[in-house]
């Protein structure tokens, strides 16, 4: 037809029209027969709760649509060559003009040339929008009041009258519980990883700990290089102090200051031995006893994975749950390890999902796992932190000494080789320490530490001793003279002394513990002593009758 281009333009629109009006006819039918199912499986849904209502969304309404459109492309019917030059011919009323047209490559005879002539001459005159009008208004009606339908179904209350429903949502919370759940796991390993990939090898406090036994050991006695070694000691302790304070934290702090009863109803019961046991592995920067608990209860629970027998995989997991409650109970009452706990509670409440939905249990059980070696990983993260405290309180001590040791020129790095940990420099120096307060007098008396015999006396003799009253001021606590006397005393005069008195004591150990004279270890209980008598104070009666006055 290349010797014919008006009239096959416009078969070839005509046929394009055709198609769209095909598919659109398509879309049409999916949409109503999808729309209708659609709207009694959301009825069954809704009136028994035998399809799950989750299926049910608006997400889902709006792919009935699409799908629709999908179906009308796949499923319509496409016009053929022949059709389209049938509409024209039917619209125009041309009596198979350009049906004859369609054909001519497939016919003979010398009446070609009269029907190319008229076809062409027909073609300049017809419209295809009017051969294959559009109708859109005949379905939008229909299409409406279906889409309006499934929509208002949507409003209908859901019943359960077998109860699917709520088993179908309590799953998909468990489903959502035990998500989330994997995902806190993970992002806690992550960030546990994460922070020792940050500090390496070795921790901040493990640096300073090697730089002060450096130091420690290029020390050396004398007048010279005293002062240089005391700035020395100094900045070393800033910076081992600075380290303390970082890991010094209250859950810490707690931590090394619980106790275990060693009595429970006449006996330490089994549990309580194996709290001991952990905490005062813990105290000592050990994990070997806690993590090998956990251990046996990865053990077990990968038993319980592969157990068929109902009966055996219910005293299992009985087993299993008080094991790990009696070890989130142990890191959270005696380790003070929020973390701790939450990972053993996670691998608890994994556990049960699996229990509880065998459609989840093989998922539940590899979360519980992973859970699990999260505990072993907050274990060690626990130990370490304490063994650090440890090691730098007795660094901070054992500077404390050097300092001494230095200030009487007896500080010597020499005789610290082959010493390494800071616990070995801290049981030297209070060696030292001792060695220098014993006497080495060689007289003595009978009194006297010395061999030497009792040292002669003379009275004859005249010495230059003036007798001189000192006139320091009185300080608190020290009573230079009392008397008694009977009466009333006066009224809050005794709280006024005990105040005035208790108030001075404090004011002198602030010092001290600002001068950094008390051991950080001690800080804490001296300042809770003085806090609880503040408490008792309060309470105090007045004396009816007087006692001493002072």
């Amino acid at each position: 037809m290349s010797d014919l281009p008006n009239a096959a333009s416009l078969i070839g629109r005509v046929s394009s029209r055709l198609r769209i009006s095909a598919i659109a006819r398509a879309t049409y039918k999916s949409f109503i027969w999808l729309a209708g199912l659609y709207l009694v499986a959301i009825l069954v849904s809704r009136l028994t709760g035998v399809i799950p209502s989750p299926w049910f969304s608006w997400q889902t309404l709006c792919a009935v649509p699409v799908l629709a459109i999908v179906c009308g492309v796949i499923f319509h019917k496409r016009p053929s060559l022949g059709e389209s030059a049938r509409e024209i011919d039917l619209h125009a009323n041309s009596k198979d003009l350009f049906l004859t047209v369609s054909k001519l490559d497939t016919s003979a005879g010398g009446y070609q040339a009269l029907v190319k002539r008229d076809a062409e001459e027909k073609s300049e005159k017809i419209e295809p929008a009017k051969v294959v009008p559009y109708q859109v208004s005949n379905r939008i009606g229909p299409v409406f009041v279906t889409a309006l339908a499934v929509a208002l179904t949507f409003l209908i209350p859901q019943f359960d009258p077998f109860g699917n429903v709520e088993a179908a949502e309590a799953m998909t919370k468990l489903a959502e519980e035990l998500k989330a759940s994997k995902k806190a796991t993970v992002a806690r390993a992550e960030q546990l990883a994460k922070d020792d990939e940050e500090q390496g090898a070795d921790s901040a406090a493990e640096k300073e700990l090697k730089k002060l036994t450096d130091a420690l050991k290029k020390m050396r006695p004398g007048k010279v290089k005293k002062k240089a070694q005391e700035k020395i000691l100094v900045e070393r302790k800033s910076r081992i102090s600075k380290q303390f304070n970082a890991k010094n934290t209250k859950q810490l702090r707690e931590m090394l200051s619980k106790q275990i009863a060693n009595q429970n109803f006449g006996g330490m019961n089994e549990q309580s031995q194996k709290a001991k046991e952990w905490l005062k592995d813990l105290k000592e920067g050990k994990s070997d006893k806690l993590l090998g608990e956990i251990n046996k209860i990865q053990d077990k629970m990968k038993e319980l994975a592969e157990e068929k027998d109902p009966e055996k995989r219910k005293e299992l997991a009985r087993e299993l749950k008080k094991e790990m409650q009696d070890m989130a109970n142990f890191a959270k009452d005696k380790a003070n390890s929020k973390q701790l706990a939450q990972a053993l509670e996670r691998a608890m409440e994994q556990m049960q999902a699996g229990r509880e939905n065998e459609e989840m249990s093989q998922e539940a059980m590899e979360a519980a796992m992973e859970s699990l070696e999260l505990s072993k990983a907050e274990t060690e993260n626990l130990a370490q932190a304490a063994k650090e405290l440890q090691k730098l309180e007795q660094a901070m001590e054992a500077i404390q000494m050097a300092r001494q040791l230095n200030g009487d020129e007896r500080l010597d790095g020499s005789e610290m080789e082959g010493m390494e940990s800071i616990e070995d420099y801290a049981e030297m120096y209070r060696e030292m320490m001792g060695e220098g307060g014993e006497g080495e007098g060689g007289g003595g008396g009978e009194d006297g530490e010395g061999g030497g015999p009792p040292a002669e006396e003379d009275d004859s003799q005249e010495t230059g001793f003036k007798k001189e009253e000192s006139l320091a001021q009185l300080q608190a606590g020290k009573n230079l003279l009392s008397w008694k006397t009977k009466g009333m005393s006066e009224t809050g005069e005794f709280k006024k002394n005990v105040a005035s008195s208790l108030q001075k004591v404090k004011q002198g150990v602030s010092e001290a513990i600002k001068k950094e004279q008390v051991p950080p270890g001690y800080v804490d209980g001296i300042k809770k002593y003085f806090d609880n008598i503040d408490d008792s104070k309060s309470g105090t009666a007045e004396p009816e009758a007087a006692g001493d006055k002072k």
